[in-house]
């Protein structure tokens, strides 16, 4: 009889008639209290119909009535598990193995608790993931960095918590920090495309160009269409002095995405440094037009428009440009004085004079307006730059021929761009940064370099010049190589970027009259002086094996030259550097 019930209850159970064979289990349970199928079935019933805690007194007595059936300790430990009473099952677990049941069967319960316990760790970190995700999303990131270090140290082996670190410290520009996170991100999902890129956007905020260009091949190698790795590609390749593959990096990741304002940003500039100014222009209104709030951008329209003469547009541009950035005020100061804008001028003026910062572009406005209004004006940069241009003959201190002279043919041989430039008459000029771009053939060039630099801030060390007393905690260099033949000249112009600028000569051909290819330093223009007004241009004299140091502010020009040789010369710029 009681067998025949069973059977009736198991029917309905399998049925989903679970009323009906709880009736037929219970029925069974008041007749026979002890009997193991009654009891099994039972709790799986009441695990399904009502909850995993009351399911188990009716599974732990069946399993207390016959312990060596293995799907009574299977349904005990699965209804523990589900019940979350995780200490509980790996009890249960630990009194079978003292009762040497079979070994591959305890095996399977094992299994089955560490395959509980992960996907327990899995969906607690998917909430605590989720959770970070929100708070980023909401701008919250002081609580953010909090919850993934927190997250870190429970799951080590989750990428998302490392990767927000690493996206958190490129935000405060901790770029060392950001590069150890990216890298710990790849330790754990190598082929994770956005990191690998993200990753590359440090490695160039750090200078390290090549090791940036190599991370972008390596993502657009997983993903070629991947929009950003192309722009980071660009924008390593343009610090490489690659400015026609920058230009099409950033033309194919504005392809994928038309709405990269950045991409058009770089483009903008990639543009201007090949010598296509309107272009360059028209790339950047592009950038301004998907994203307003870009001011590098906004900074740089000005400043092409006024090199372009367009002075009117370019005050509107550096207008807007200027409250986001001290620097950009300074452009803007320039702008006033192409227009010969008194007023405006010392108006801006006196407010910048209010702040500590100072730079050489704001330094050569000053500077030029005293000589041309004949007036005195407050310089915070450098009063006196003409008594602060040093030359010096290095051949007598250095191994000059393996030094300068061997490296620099090398890389001169091997050039393949060039800077167009207005100023340059008859000569060419690399483009890029060749202290970047050729790092390993100039590493001695520039340990010699940060030398000389240091020589000439000590030398100047007691002096009142803001350029000397703000002297910037961190500098990079900047360098190119300009060669001219024949009748070859730069015209006047100063460092816009640059705090003290300088000069190795290479090769200066022998001069056949008084200052042939000598350089010349000057406060303003010619042209620009107040009738009657003589200039007070200071010509030095430079031959092969010279250095010439100066601040950025200075105007200077060269001498044209009548030779059968070229004019080879190092250029470089000390340029203030916030970013490494």
């Amino acid at each position: 009889m009681t067998q025949e019930t069973l059977q009736l209850a198991i029917n309905e159970h399998q049925a989903g008639n679970y009323e009906k064979a709880e009736m037929h289990y219970r029925s069974i349970l008041k007749i026979e209290p002890n009997h193991q199928h009654a009891n099994h079935n039972l709790g799986l019933l009441v695990r399904v119909t009502d909850n995993p805690e009351a399911a188990l007194p009716y599974l732990e007595k069946a399993l207390q009535i016959d312990i060596k059936e293995e799907q009574f300790w299977i349904s005990y430990i699965e209804t523990l598990l589900q019940g979350r009473y995780v200490d509980k099952a790996i009890q249960i677990v630990d009194q079978a193995k003292n009762l040497k049941l079979n070994q591959i069967f305890l095996a399977s319960l094992a299994a089955k608790i560490n395959e509980f316990k992960k996907k327990e760790k899995e969906d607690t970190s998917l909430d605590e993931i989720n959770n970070l995700i929100n708070l980023y999303n909401n701008k919250n990131f002081n609580e953010t960095e909090k919850i993934a270090i927190s997250i870190t140290e429970k799951y080590n082996d989750h990428p998302i918590p490392w990767k927000m670190l690493g996206v958190l410290q490129s935000k405060k520009k901790n770029w060392k920090d950001a590069q150890i996170f990216f890298l710990k991100v790849l330790e754990i999902t190598p082929n994770e495309v956005e990191t690998i890129s993200n990753l590359a956007a440090v490695q160039h905020e750090l200078g390290l160009m090549q090791d940036a260009k190599e991370a972008c091949s390596r993502a657009l190698l997983l993903d070629p269409n991947f929009a950003p790795a192309h722009y980071n590609l660009g924008r390593a390749l343009y610090e490489l002095g690659q400015l026609t593959n920058a230009e099409s990096c950033y033309k194919k990741a504005i392809e994928l995405d038309p709405t990269y304002a950045d991409a058009y940003c770089n483009l903008g500039l990639t543009l201007e440094g090949v010598g296509r100014a309107i272009e360059a222009v028209e790339a950047t209104k592009m950038a301004l037009a998907l994203n307003p709030e870009l001011h590098q951008a906004q900074h740089n329209l000005g400043t092409w428009l006024l090199g372009l003469k367009r002075y009117e547009e370019a005050e509107i541009e550096l207008k807007k440009a200027a409250p986001f950035k001290k620097g950009f005020e300074a452009s803007l100061l320039s702008c006033y004085l192409h227009q010969n804008k008194q007023k405006e001028l010392y108006k801006l003026l006196a407010s910048l004079l209010k702040n500590e910062k100072t730079c050489s572009l704001q330094g050569s406005v000053c500077s030029r307006a005293q000589v041309r209004y004949e007036k005195i004006t407050p310089n915070s940069y450098c009063t006196e730059p003409m008594n602060y241009v040093v030359v010096k003959e290095i051949r007598k201190i250095c191994d000059f021929e393996n030094l300068f002279i061997k490296p620099l043919k090398e890389i001169s041989n091997n050039l393949k761009e060039q800077r167009l430039q207005g100023l340059l008459t008859n000569g060419k000029q690399s483009s890029g940064n060749l202290f970047e771009s050729e790092k390993k053939l100039t590493e001695d060039i520039q340990n010699f370099l940060h030398l000389e630099i240091k020589k000439y801030r000590d030398y100047f060390k007691n002096s009142k010049e803001g350029f000397i007393r703000k002297w910037p905690k961190k500098y990079k260099l900047w360098g190119w190589l300009v060669t001219m033949k024949t009748g070859g000249k730069l015209s006047a112009h100063m460092h816009e970027t640059g705090w003290i600028s300088g000069s190795i000569y290479i090769n200066v051909p022998q001069k056949n009259k008084e200052n042939e290819g000598n350089i010349a330093f000057c406060i303003e223009e010619e042209q620009f002086l107040p009738a009657g007004q003589k200039g007070s241009d200071k010509i030095v004299d430079v031959d092969t094996g010279s250095m010439c140091l100066f601040p950025s502010s200075l105007l200077h020009y060269t001498i044209p030259f009548d030779s059968d040789e070229e004019r080879i010369v190092l250029a470089f710029d000390v340029q203030p550097d916030e970013s490494i």
